[in-house]
Formats: C-alpha cells, structure tokens, sequence
C-alpha cells in the first residue's frame, strides 16, 4: 500500500521540544529576567515616590524599551540558537539520510520544525507578557496597551531573526558555519561602511573620516534596531510653566513590520533552498553550489578590506610616514595580501584541502587583486571627480565653515562665493598641501577644515581638509572668510 505523503508531522513537532527544551527554556527565564524580574523591582522602588498615573508612566517607559532594544537582542541569540536545534538534521549525513526516506515531503519537514521554532518562542512572549501583566497589577500600574506593544514587538524581532537564521541555515551544511555566517551578515553592511568610510578619509583628498555607519545601518539588522531612539514622550505644559509626560509612543513600528515581511521571505526562499539541495552536502561549508563563488569572492574582498586596513594601522599607528604614494602602495600590498588569506581560506574550506594552489586559483586570484588595485588607484587619483566637486552656488542657501573650534555661519550670496572660491583654492592646491603635511608631520602648526554646504534640496555637501600654517599661504585666506562681519555677527 502506497504511503501517504504529508506535509507536516507532529512527531517532528513535538520532538523539537523534547530534545531542545533547554533551549527555550533559556528563552523564556532570559525574558522573564528581562522584563517581569526587573519591572517587579523597579516598580517596588518607584511605588515609594510615586502613584497612579506616574506609576505607569514609568512601567510604560521600561516596558516599550525592553521591548525594541531587549527584545531585538534575545530574539538575535536565541532565534540562532533555536535554528541551529530545529535544522541540525542538516548537517550530519546519517540524520538528513534518515530524514528523506520518511514518508514527510522536505517542505513537511522544514514547516514541521520550522513551525515548533517560532510557536516555542510565541508561547515564551505570552507567558512573560502574563507574568508582566500580573507583576503590574501586584503594584497597580497596569499598563495593558504598553504591554501588548512588548509582545508585538519581541513577536517581530523572532519572525524576522528566526527566517534570517534559517535561510543562513540553508546556505551550509556544517552546523559550526551557521552561526558565523548569521553573525557575519547580521553586521556585515554597518563594517563595511565604517571601514570604506574611513579609508576615503584617509587616501581621498577632503573626503571626512568619520567612521559612519548611517547610510546603511538598515542593512545591519541588530545595530537597526537597538541604535535607532525610536521612543518619544508626550508633554503637557502646566499653569506653572513646567512640563509633564503624559504618554510614551514607540514610532518604530514600520521598520519592524518591514522586517518581519522580509524574515517571512527569507524562510519562504530558505524552504525552497531547502526542497532543491543535495542532501550529500551535508559536512560541506556552502552546501548551495551556485553560492560557492559568492562566498569565495565575498571572503577574499572583505578579508582585504578588514586584514588590510588593520595591517595598516598597526605599521603606521606611531604616526604619519612617507608621501600618499607610498601610502597607497603600502595599503595595497596588505589589502592584496589579505585578498590572499581569504581567497585560499576559503578554497581550503570549500574543498577541504589545502592543495588549492593551483594555476586556475592563482589566475582568479589575479583577478581580485585587480580589481582592488583598480578601485584603490581610481579613489586615489579622483577619477569620479568626488575631489573636484564644487557645488553650483546658486543652489547653496548657507556654508557652515569650521577650523580649530571656531565656526562661521554664511548665508549671504556674496559670501556663499567667498568660501567657494577659498574651497577653491584647496582643491588646487592639493599638491602643495599635502607635500607641507609630509615634510612636517610633527609640526604642530596646522588645521583642520570643516566646510558643510547647505543645499536648497536639503542635502548637504561635507568636506575635511587639514593644512599647514605657512605666513601668506591658505591659511591667511581661511582667517579673511571667518572675519567676515556675516561670520563674526
């Protein structure tokens, strides 16, 4: 008699909890420790000195900032964890063997344990969302809607970390892989602006070094969700001319439902994944053939990138040496370098050997390290035009301009002229600066730069430049633009 086929399977189900019990066991005392224990003990100080509606106002507060900061960061851990628990039959041939020879489709099986996953840590939410609620009528400062905002949110952040760490659990078939990878990602995008970002300062001439990681912290889930202030309070001024909170509102809610939608997508493309994999994978570091080079090229640019900058910065950290050529050419030497380290690692771990040195690799290495050597030549000698850039001063409606603590604010049409035409002068003296700098490094004679242009579209133009005092050079019209009587007024 033909078995029937099945797409879910409550022994699986339920097998994931019997097993991996301690699992959400540590999830649910981590909540409870999180925001019960803790909301129980600040409610018995605060009850001393407050009552009524202050008293809930200062769970409110508690309970909405467990719930996008606490909660994201739970939620990163132990949806991992749970994912490693839920998709382990992955990684070890004899268990995934055993698992498509039962009568469950692969979808059954993933829906079956991916399911268990999310409803272990649901049930967890709702019991300290109990918990909490009973903690805040022991104290009578019941805040029911707050608290139905904690659940929401903590329920969000398990959608979104719990997908994202079974996709990452599809694209490997060693388990010790998993966890690298869903780190990695998780912060890839926030480094890899903060190093770049710190790397044109450094080699491109005005562009400011200041390690931001604004632009494309979305990308970085976690830093997303615990760096972005998304609390606010509402005051209500009083007859005496003070203030007093009268609510607190959590505005964070579409970046949260954005990535609980994407979480729902990278579970739905892990299933596919999962459906379509050679199971004889299992052992390997990328078990999806297609991702292979992608993880190859990704670990050799990125360890040139990272290897690079911190090589860098160690032989250099005593001071400024030598001329920007030679700067280039030494980051170079150790970007490549790292290029090297991750292109052959990463052979190593796909093939697992370490005979990758053959003339195929040595040919595709060469590639890489072309392109590195091509993106770092183009920034160095501008060919984008980002050095030469000068706004239309038409559309400037003010220049903000800094240098050794003192600021000058212009907005007059004349004036805006001025301190192009001084930015001018920077960008064609380039040579002449830059060659002072190396001669006297120690020289304490020198400034840095700050010109912010205001555009009239709300953007905003940022250079950083540092000179050389020299007696009748740059600097003497630098302190002609601060004197402006637009700048001292």
């Amino acid at each position: 008699m033909k078995s029937k086929t099945s797409y879910f399977n409550r022994t699986l189900f339920l097998g994931l909890y019997k097993r991996f019990w301690p699992i959400f066991a540590g999830y649910f005392l981590t909540l409870a420790a999180a925001l019960p224990m803790s909301l129980g003990n600040n409610l018995a100080w605060w009850s001393y000195n407050s009552d009524g509606e202050d008293l809930v106002l200062s769970a409110a507060r508690q309970v909405l900032n467990t719930g996008y900061v606490g909660g994201a960061i739970i939620s990163f851990v132990f949806a991992l964890l749970v994912a490693m628990a839920a998709f382990s039959y992955l990684y070890n041939a004899r268990s995934v063997s055993m698992m498509c020879s039962l009568p469950i489709k692969r979808e059954g099986v993933f829906i079956s344990v991916f399911t268990a996953g999310l409803i272990g840590m649901f049930f967890a939410n709702i019991a300290v969302f109990l918990i909490s609620l009973g903690v805040e009528a022991f104290y009578g400062a019941v805040g029911l809607s707050y608290l139905l905002q904690w659940l929401a949110m903590t329920c969000l952040s398990n959608v979104f970390f719990f997908g994202f760490a079974t996709i990452c659990a599809s694209f490997t078939g060693h388990i010790l892989v998993l966890p690298t990878i869903y780190v990695v990602l998780n912060f890839t995008a926030a480094v890899v602006e903060s190093i770049v970002s710190s790397l044109m300062g450094s080699f491109i001439y005005g562009a400011a070094s200041y390690g931001s990681i604004e632009n494309f912290r979305f990308l970085s889930p976690i830093l997303e969700m615990t760096l972005g202030w998304r609390i606010s309070s509402l005051t209500q001024e009083l007859s005496d001319g003070t203030f007093i909170v009268t609510d607190y509102i959590y505005s964070g809610w579409p970046i949260l439902f954005a990535y609980a939608a994407v979480g729902i997508l990278f579970s739905i493309a892990a299933m596919l994944l999962i459906k379509r994999r050679r199971m004889e994978t299992a052992g390997d570091v990328v078990a999806v053939s297609p991702l292979k080079p992608v993880f190859k090229y990704c670990l050799s640019l990125g360890c040139a990138l990272v290897l690079g900058i911190i090589l860098f910065s160690w032989v250099s950290i005593s001071g400024y040496w030598g001329t920007p050529l030679t700067q280039i050419i030494t980051l170079l030497s150790f970007m490549i370098l790292g290029g090297f380290i991750g292109y052959f690692a990463a052979e190593m771990l796909m093939q697992k050997t370490l005979r990758v040195f053959s003339g195929e690799n040595w040919l595709r290495f060469g590639i890489v390290s072309l392109v590195i050597i091509a993106v770092m030549l183009c920034g160095e000698y501008d060919v984008f035009g980002f050095e030469k850039r000068l706004p239309d001063p038409s559309k400037v409606s003010s220049v903000s301009i800094s240098a050794s603590g003192e600021n000058a604010n212009l907005s007059q049409p004349e004036n805006i002229q001025a301190a192009i035409d001084f930015h001018r002068e920077i960008i064609e003296g380039k040579k002449e600066i830059e060659a002072l700098l190396s001669e006297s490094y120690y020289n304490q004679s020198r400034y840095y730069v700050d010109i912010r242009y205001f555009m009239e579209d709300d953007s905003m133009l940022y250079r950083r430049y540092e000179i050389q005092y020299v007696e009748g050079g740059t600097i003497d019209n630098l302190n002609e633009l601060m004197n402006l009587k637009e700048a001292v007024d």
